[in-house]
């Protein structure tokens, strides 16, 4: 007979494991170079607005508007600031009284990606994978390349975007299809908007979207109202971080943004197709020109095996609606053109 300490291993261990390979990953990244977490834009800004940000706490104040700090000083019209966020404010204070900023940065962001690994196992089994598949994906996802070398790398409110997507769309299934408490979705939901970054509300509001139409073409009320009262909770919260950006962008670059592809930071429909190699660099234009030094478009090696599986069972293709609508999303946007306002 299967006692309970053993059934909670069997549910343990996979998720376990998934979280140590990725920590063990992350690390092997600060083993090459010490400040691979700490480049480009954390090391010029998002560490200097945390210092900031936890100078202003131990003093019991947030920054709000500060006219002297020229073209930066309007905190809330820079959502990336996260002075909303009880997580930024943590970030904030720890870095206020670390010793080493690249240390600090690094314990984070490998923090961070370990919360990816969770979430991408509990969506993955929520959706229908079996245990190891779930981890195995759990451990391929924070090793993509655009997460590794933009976001880790540099793209810290990036980074905590794509960390906690999984898990907040979890909650979401978790309140809206099974009727489980909201308490955790209004935890991850409130957590993701307030860092302050746009795409990472961008793409919550498309799973809120298809989750809703979903459910009205099925004319399930019950779930209808459990995902308009989600979406409620995130649009207020999205007002309150994001309106004073918008009501000032008409003095600011904002106002310029054009709807044009120059092929900055773009992705073509070739660069897909070296989706499965991590040793390939794609022909995305970025900072340092033309081409990145970067397996930037590297989602997981296992793409090539996806053939051994078809045909999908109808069942699956059904299960999976949702995934695929994320997906064609996704795609949609990354082969966009790369400025739309």
């Amino acid at each position: 007979m299967t006692s309970a300490r053993d059934t909670f291993w069997r549910r343990l261990r996979w998720p376990l494991i998934s979280v140590v390979l990725t920590i063990a990953l992350a690390a092997s990244r600060v083993a090459v170079n010490p400040r691979f977490y700490f480049a480009d834009d954390t090391e010029r800004g998002s560490f200097g607005q945390w210092w900031s940000l936890g100078e202003h706490l131990s003093r019991g104040t947030l920054p709000i508007l500060d006219p002297s700090a020229w073209q930066g000083g309007n905190y809330f019209a820079e959502g990336q600031w996260g002075i909303l966020s009880p997580v930024t404010w943590l970030i904030g204070l720890t870095a206020y009284v670390t010793p080493d900023a690249a240390l600090h940065v690094t314990a984070w962001k490998i923090l961070f990606l370990a919360i990816f690994a969770i979430g991408m196992y509990l969506i993955c089994r929520e959706f229908g994978a079996s245990r190891p598949w779930a981890a195995l994906a759990a451990t391929l996802a924070p090793a993509a390349g655009f997460t590794v070398y933009m976001d880790a790398a540099s793209w810290s409110t990036g980074l905590f975007d794509s960390c906690l997507l999984p898990l907040v769309w979890w909650t979401l299934r978790r309140a809206v299809e099974h009727g489980k408490s909201p308490i955790p979705l209004v935890i991850t939901s409130f957590t993701l908007v307030t860092f302050g970054y746009v795409f990472g509300v961008i793409v919550l509001v498309v799973l809120l979207v298809e989750t809703l139409v979903r459910h009205i073409v099925l004319r399930d009320r019950v779930r209808i109202l459990r995902t308009l009262a989600a979406s409620a909770w995130g649009g207020l919260w999205t007002i309150v971080v994001y309106l004073p950006a918008m009501m000032t962008s008409a003095v600011t670059t904002r106002s310029e943004a054009p709807y044009e592809n120059t092929g900055f930071l773009n992705a073509d429909i070739s660069d897909l197709f070296s989706s499965a190699s991590p040793l390939t660099v794609a022909t995305i234009q970025s900072f340092e020109g033309a081409m990145t030094s970067g397996p930037l478009v590297y989602i997981a090696w296992i793409l090539p095996l996806l053939p051994l599986f078809l045909p999908i069972p109808r069942a699956n293709v059904t299960r999976l609606l949702p995934v695929w609508i994320y997906g064609a999303f996704a795609l949609a946007f990354i082969i966009a053109p790369s400025d739309l306002g």
